[in-house]
């Protein structure tokens, strides 16, 4: 099985999102993996409704976690970068909000969002 299968990948984003940030920050907590530059386009203005204003977010793709780093990695970029949420992707597993991957309960904490498990 290829060796990115058994890896999970992090998505985060904000207006201040600074990728060279986010890999020195993994380097010095000996988390190993790759970080790619992202942009996306989000609606601006009030969350419970787009007000057909859009805005473009920078964000990071953090791929080939080991899924033991996960939570760890998230507790260091949301406090960092001062985050709400993030996506996580596991082939085959997981695809949907950090809060619903790291969370033992069944209940969404990130509402809006898919998940499987």
């Amino acid at each position: 099985m290829p060796k990115y299968l058994n890896t999970t990948t992090l998505s985060i984003s904000n207006f201040n999102m600074d990728c060279d940030k986010v890999v020195e920050l993994m380097r010095n907590a000996g988390i190993t993996g790759s970080v790619t530059k992202t942009s996306s386009v989000v609606c601006s203005g009030e969350k419970s409704s787009c007000t057909r204003t859009f805005s473009l977010e920078p964000g990071c793709r953090i791929v080939g976690l080991k899924d033991d780093r996960v939570k760890s990695t998230w507790n260091t970029m949301k406090k960092h970068f001062n985050l709400d949420c993030a996506h996580v992707s596991r082939p085959g597993f997981f695809s949907g909000c950090i809060h619903d991957y790291i969370s033992v309960s069944d209940d969404s904490k990130c509402p809006g969002f898919l998940s499987e498990r």
